[in-house]
């Protein structure tokens, strides 16, 4: 059998996905079941007996780590939750918060008994990378909330828990650390590009070679993911291929050895994995590079299938969550599709004559695309379509501003180095964001993923797509008219949902503990109420705005006297045109900001708001009303639906559903153009 690494790994990595949806007792229902069903297979189809073992194996064994993991580290870990507790270890992570506080993330034991990796926010202080720390403090689970989805981002990468009373922290100072040097140097060479190109360019080049985005405005990032380039941050294997080849080819002009070589680019690789922050993008890009070039080390020919199977055993053997990693996943997707995929379709189409390269470079970057957009549209709010254009005339302006930072961090950013080479990155910088905003510009150049039932019918899609390949797999031409009507499927109804949906008004209630907010969208038109004029729904808001598509927002409500800091905090988080904005109680504000009393209505995109006296309004639809009070007291009017938001309440049709959710709740309220509404709690 060909290529067993590849039939092992993504084997395995099915097993793992499959057991990532359930619970220790329903993962042990599982694997029996799969090992009665392999067994009977194994039994009764005699000549697919190897293959029947070598799918079947690395299923069962993903399904078994799953569960050993979950019950011998994962529960004992979160056994802590809600007990105060000892604990000590080192400092692997520091990232400085407003306020002089400083968000720390931790390796050590719990109790001295237990390992554990955990976040720790406390006041800042005089410490370092792998410096010793110890203190007492509560630890808590971490859990999703409406305003971030922790236990989604720290899960995968073994963090479970977090702690906000460090009580009696000591800090101490280890002599030497081979990773302080490395993450000293990163946070030095940043601040250098910085200096030499303060602004846009410098934060997007400094994000290229470090992986920080913190310099970024909001807007240059989203302008950039919607272009379909913003993978150019994610460091993995475009960064190290550019480090790799300018350190061959200096290797080559020494003409040292092959084990020699192969010493110094492992050891070069070794420490690009540390300096651009050990995610699983670039650990896999450099587990497949080590390959290749052991592979030429043992005068052996690698295989990309062989390779992603390895690294996906090897990245997931020890965290089986891993598999729920966004980065991740679109690290294996993306090379699977670009060394894999692309290189079939381009044989298929066997181009000849003039501009064959070409040709061959558009058919990749269109392959890639179509490969990636299924899971693009399951994992992020926005999908470009013009992604193989942009990719193909931006990327390599790109890869060369890249390639000269990374020469000036070889010379260690000496000023007559880095000054006429990042300079020059800077101007290739400055010509990828003016026709990124370009390409922002044209129509359906790229499109939000809110609607359900776009999911619906891409999952439909992939289905057919699939069944196709199946089973016209030798002949990759004839599979070509099923995936060109899955995507025509795709786009027809999408576009019937979205006309069917233009007459409806949806509301979204988003709160936590300290906030709560209103979005109200109709078609591509939005108003924000924030209810406590707080400003901390402003980034909630931004999410639900790219993933439904929302052009503009016609006004922003502002239940608070101090209305300019709120104003700023929605104008800075939202990237579309916030039109107008309004505060509800009396005191001093910007010209830009309007006082409106009690009994004003606001008419927009055929509903209407009406502002109530103590912080309430009245919004109705056709025929069908919400009045948002703060208790059941100051609620004034008989209403379809009533939201209660200091009683924490919310009420319909004789439905009293709690608003107490420590982590925050969402609710969509979606109204028909007369009587017709519904009220369901998002996830």
């Amino acid at each position: 059998m060909k290529r067993k690494m590849a039939w092992i790994g993504f084997s395995y990595l099915f097993g793992l996905f499959l057991a990532s949806f359930f619970n220790v007792r329903q993962n042990v229902i599982i694997a029996v079941s799969a090992f009665l069903i392999a067994v009977l297979l194994f039994l009764a189809v005699k000549n697919k007996r190897p293959l029947i073992l070598i799918v079947s194996i690395p299923v069962l064994l993903a399904v078994c780590s799953n569960i050993t993991y979950t019950e011998l580290v994962y529960n004992k870990i979160i056994s802590y939750n809600d007990k105060s507790v000892g604990f000590s270890g080192k400092i692997v992570d520091i990232n400085e918060q407003p306020s002089d506080k400083v968000l720390l993330t931790l390796k050590g034991k719990i109790d001295g008994k237990t390992g554990a990796e955990i976040v720790v926010f406390t006041d800042m202080a005089d410490m370092d990378y792998d410096d010793k720390i110890a203190f007492t403090g509560t630890m808590q689970k971490i859990e999703n909330s409406v305003s971030f989805t922790s236990e989604d981002y720290y899960k995968p990468k073994e963090i479970y828990l977090n702690c906000f009373d460090a009580k009696n922290v000591r800090v101490t100072d280890v002599p030497f650390s081979l990773k302080r040097y490395i993450m000293h140097y990163r946070d030095f060479m940043f601040q250098k590009i910085n200096s030499i190109l303060p602004g846009e360019e410098g934060a997007f080049i400094g994000a290229m070679l470090c992986g920080d985005k913190s310099e970024m405005s909001q807007s240059v990032k989203l302008s950039l993911y919607r272009t379909g380039i913003g993978h150019i941050f994610a460091v993995s294997g475009t960064h190290l291929v550019i480090i790799t080849a300018i350190i061959l080819f200096l290797l080559n002009a020494l003409r040292l050895g092959r084990i020699i070589r192969f010493i110094i680019l492992e050891a070069f690789i070794a420490v690009f994995v540390v300096f651009s922050g050990a995610s699983s993008s670039v650990i896999r890009a450099g587990i497949m590079l080590t390959v290749v070039f052991a592979s030429d080390l043992f005068n052996r020919k690698s295989d990309t299938l062989n390779t992603l199977g390895f690294c996906a055993v090897l990245l997931t053997a020890f965290d089986p969550f891993l598999i729920k990693n966004l980065s991740f996943v679109l690290s294996m997707s993306g090379a699977f599709s670009i060394g894999v995929a692309a290189p079939l379709v381009v044989r298929e189409c066997n181009f000849k004559g003039r501009f064959k390269s070409l040709k061959e470079n558009i058919v990749s970057l269109l392959t890639l695309s179509l490969c990636m957009l299924p899971l693009s549209i399951f994992c992020f709010n926005e999908v470009s379509l013009i992604s193989p254009l942009a990719n193909m005339l931006l990327i390599p302006i790109c890869s060369i501003a890249l390639a000269l930072a990374v020469v000036v961090a070889f010379f260690g950013g000496i000023s007559f180095v880095a000054n006429p080479l990042l300079i020059t990155a800077g101007l290739g910088i400055k010509v990828v964001l003016y026709l990124a905003g370009l390409f922002n510009k044209i129509p359906f150049s790229y499109v939000s993923t809110g609607n359900i039932y776009l999911k619906c019918f891409v999952v439909l899609a992939v289905i057919i797509s699939a069944a196709a390949l199946i089973r016209y797999r030798n002949s990759i031409k004839t599979a070509f008219l099923p995936v060109i009507m899955s995507a025509v499927l795709v786009v027809a109804g999408t576009t019937a949902s979205i006309v069917m949906d233009r007459d409806t008004l949806h509301l979204f209630l988003l709160s936590d503990n300290v906030s709560k907010a209103l979005l109200l969208y109709k078609g591509e038109q939005a108003v924000i109420i924030d209810l406590y004029g707080r400003g901390k729904m402003s980034s909630v808001c931004e999410n639900y705005i790219e993933k439904f598509g929302i052009k503009s927002v016609k006004a922003l409500f502002i239940n608070n006297d101090n209305a300019n800091n709120v104003n700023s905090n929605y104008r800075e988080a939202i990237y579309v045109e916030i039109d107008n904005s309004f505060r509800t109680s009396e005191g001093l504000s910007d010209d830009e900001i309007t006082y409106v009393s009690q009994n004003t209505v606001l008419k927009t995109n055929g509903f209407e708001i009406k502002v109530l006296k103590d912080g309430g309004y009245l919004i109705s639809y056709g025929g069908t009303t919400v009045e948002c009070a703060k208790t059941l007291k100051s609620s004034l009017f008989d209403t379809n639906v009533k939201i209660l938001y200091d009683d924490k309440r919310l009420l319909y049709e004789n439905t009293d559903i709690s608003l107490t959710n420590d982590n925050g709740d969402a609710f969509h309220i979606a109204i028909k153009n007369g009587s017709d509404f519904s009220v369901r709690r998002l996830k």
